[in-house]
């Protein structure tokens, strides 16, 4: 069986099982079921049933699970109600003084609980026997499978083999001959042939028309590139070879339809016609997979490829040909191994191709150097006669590139829709959406994997029920559906609440006299608390008991409370600042050292611009508890002070005028300009002038050209700026006074 057939076979005994739990009866038919366990008791014990029958044993003690199960769950809420009457009459009092009507009560909710259990216990111990039975049979079947692996056959270098597999080919040829040959010599074969003559003609050309059709749909790619934009033209070249795909297996479908309808006897050719299709599907995908994975190398990869899907299909279909040919077992070794050298050569060839002309990660070219060793090793297992094992590793592998492929052409396909949704977006780094998407295609690709190498249907059927029925945490089981609600909820509020936002921040806000930073405090906390509600809504919706988790909160609080001060205190120190907003975004702030805007007030940090365009993120604890100048708090009116030196023997009263001159002209001014006589200082007498600005975010600006028309009016007027003199004084200069030589 195919890895397709295996996945399509787990997909309907899962569906099998949920429409057989959902149907299930509440009461078992016991005595139907001690006839199959004690047959199954008996094939066990006998060990002589084929693998196939003992599927269909397994199968049938499946479908039994379902039943036990729901015999079990049926009474579960009579029982919760009965437990919580019982509950409610209280204890049996130590000293047996219980009323005698409380007494009876307890009596008859204690008896028609018992008798509610019985059928739950009978179903649970039958469950546990039916568990035990499938674990035989899995046990058997897998001791099966493992000697077939290391089951040593007969080498296929023996030269009596090569004999007799060359007589065997000669007759087998003869024989397809004899069929070919008798549809042109055997009378009543023409009359077949004459008789579906129409419907032949008829798939011929449906195989021309998809052939036509697939021509047509590739040009017209052209002119969809034309009329599309530039980041579309990579997606559109993806649809349109995938359709071409289509077509062209559809042709080939139809072709081998039109071959089938020519009256060749025997299952052989069933057999062929089936093989021929499923070759079909693989030399298709292989082309298309080709094209659109390969920019150099094309050629010689697909040769290889090609070869190593006829090995895959004629393995697949080769024990089956071998028992109606009747081939001798020498003649079953030769063609095995021939089959198994081929796939083994194409595998490392293959390999080795990939490695050169595919671009893939470190994880693709891992894989691939494992192809090659597990070629090498699948050859040489081959020689000495373990054909089971080197089977089981060469064609697996294969197949597992054929995946490995088709993960790859898919995620080529989300990629280039991606880049067509988003031209304006870099393509360099993946975002982080194609990676999720990558991750869930990996994910469900996982059972194909295990499929291929060799997993049961059955086993992953088991699997699949095993995650239905949950994960117990606590007194609470949580199942995939609580999952998917609990996402789902969380989902749904958390859009409700950036939706809540977006409104408050474009609709309602801007209409009030709040200012920015009232805003922004309204719409985080808006976003916090709706948030923490969608938490809250969807692990109660969900089946969470809260109370239970009431001591892992209390230790959790505990190691917050030693190891995780700082967070909480910043944490808390957030919420401080949006709602008592001692500082707001846009604010022109001073803490410690640091000046800038802020840019950003989260519930951890604040986000502080400086003025040479860095980043500064500071602890929301340090805004709350140290010491913060806020420029812009309220307003932006704000003082400049602007220190000027005058020397010594300059008129101070014209000095002053002339200060006050420059001040009055200066524009945007609040108040009144002022000009101070500071006092003298060492070197200079010091005035002052300060202007009370109506932005202090022009402090800079105003500043320097104040500074400006100082030095101008002062070189005009005369006035001398000083800058420090200093006189030296040498003590004992005679000490410094060389002496003449004598």
């Amino acid at each position: 069986m195919t890895p397709i057939a295996r996945l399509f076979a787990v997909l309907c005994l899962c569906l099998l099982a949920s429409v057989q739990a959902a149907v299930a009866q509440t009461t078992p038919d016991y005595t139907k079921w001690e006839a199959i366990a004690t047959r199954a008791s008996d094939v066990i014990a006998a060990d002589r049933a084929s693998d196939a029958a003992l599927g269909d044993l397994r199968n049938d003690l499946v479908r039994w699970r379902a039943v036990f199960d729901a015999a079990q769950s049926a009474p579960d809420g009579r029982i919760a109600a009965l437990e919580s009457q019982l509950a409610a009459l209280g204890p049996v009092p130590d000293a047996g003084d219980e009323p005698a009507e409380i007494a009876s009560r307890r009596s008859e909710l204690q008896s028609e609980l018992a008798q509610l259990r019985a059928p739950v216990i009978t179903a649970t111990e039958a469950e546990r026997r039916l568990e035990a039975l499938i674990s035989d049979l899995d046990a058997l079947l897998r001791a099966r499978e493992t000697s077939r692996l290391l089951n040593l056959g007969p080498s296929p270098l023996t030269l009596v083999f090569w004999t007799e597999a060359a007589v065997d080919w000669v007759v087998i040829l003869r024989d397809y001959s004899r069929d070919i040959a008798k549809l042109w010599s055997d009378p009543i074969a023409k009359a077949q042939i004459q008789d579906r003559a129409p419907l032949i003609l008829l798939y011929l050309i449906l195989t021309g028309a998809l052939l036509q059709l697939r021509r047509m749909l590739l040009n017209q790619a052209l002119h969809l590139c034309a009329r599309a934009a530039t980041a579309w033209h990579g997606f559109i070249h993806f649809a349109v070879g995938f359709g071409g795909a289509v077509l062209l297996a559809g042709a080939g479908f139809t072709l081998i339809h039109a071959i089938e309808q020519f009256p060749v006897d025997g299952i052989e050719w069933l057999m062929i016609f089936r093989s021929a299709k499923w070759l079909v599907l693989a030399l298709v995908a292989v082309h298309w997979a080709t094209a659109q994975l390969l920019d150099a190398g094309r050629a010689s990869v697909r040769i290889w490829a090609y070869l190593a899907c006829l090995m895959i299909v004629k393995n697949a279909a080769f024990a089956d040909w071998a028992a109606l040919e009747g081939l001798s077992i020498g003649s079953s070794v030769v063609f095995s191994f021939l089959i198994l050298g081929l796939g083994a050569v194409s595998l490392y060839i293959l390999a080795g191709r990939l490695q050169k002309h595919l671009q893939c990660n470190a994880f693709c070219a891992l894989v691939l150097r494992a192809g090659k060793a597990v070629a090498v090793a699948g050859l040489i297992l081959g020689t000495i006669g373990y054909m089971g094992a080197a089977q089981a590793l060469v064609f697996p592998m294969l197949m597992s590139l054929g995946l490995l492929a088709a993960l790859l052409l898919i995620m080529r396909g989300l990629t280039l829709l991606w880049s067509g949704l988003n031209p304006d977006l870099e393509t360099a780094d993946k975002p982080l959406t194609l990676v999720m998407l990558g991750a869930g295609v990996a994910i469900a690709s996982a059972p194909v994997f295990a499929l291929i190498w060799g997993a049961r249907s059955t086993d992953l059927a088991d699997l699949w029920m095993q995650f239905q029925d949950g994960v117990p945490i606590g007194n609470s089981r949580f199942t995939p559906m609580d999952f998917l609600v609990f996402v789902v909820i969380f989902v749904l509020g958390y859009t409700l609440t950036r939706g809540l936002q977006a409104g408050l921040r474009g609709s309602v806000l801007p209409k009030t006299r709040l200012d920015n930073g009232a805003q922004n405090a309204i719409v985080a906390g808006v976003g916090y608390v709706g948030i923490f509600l969608a938490a809250v809504i969807a692990i109660s919706t969900a089946g969470v008991d809260l109370s239970s988790l009431a001591i892992v909160a209390g230790a959790l609080s505990v190691g917050i409370g030693f190891g995780l001060q700082n967070i909480v205190s910043n944490f808390v120190s957030g919420i401080i600042l949006l709602i008592e907003r001692p500082i707001s975004q846009g604010d022109w702030i001073e803490v410690g050292g640091v000046m800038g805007t802020v840019r950003d007030i989260s519930v951890r940090s604040t986000r502080v611009e400086t003025f040479d365009r860095t980043d500064v993120i500071i602890p929301n604890a340090d805004l709350v508890s140290g010491v913060v100048t806020n420029w812009t708090r309220g307003n932006t009116l704000g003082r400049v002070i602007i220190p000027v030196g005058v020397a010594y023997g300059n008129d101070t009263r014209r000095v002053m005028a002339v200060l006050e001159e420059i001040a009055a002209l200066q524009p945007n001014l609040a108040a009144p300009a002022g000009v101070v006589f500071q006092g003298f200082g060492a070197d200079s007498m010091d005035f002052e002038i300060r202007l009370v600005l109506q932005d202090v975010n022009t402090m800079m600006a105003v500043k320097t050209e104040v500074n400006h028309q100082i030095a101008e009016r002062f070189t005009a007027e005369g006035i001398e700026i000083p800058f420090a003199q200093r006189d030296i004084w040498i003590r004992n200069p005679e000490a410094l006074q060389v002496k003449a030589p004598e």
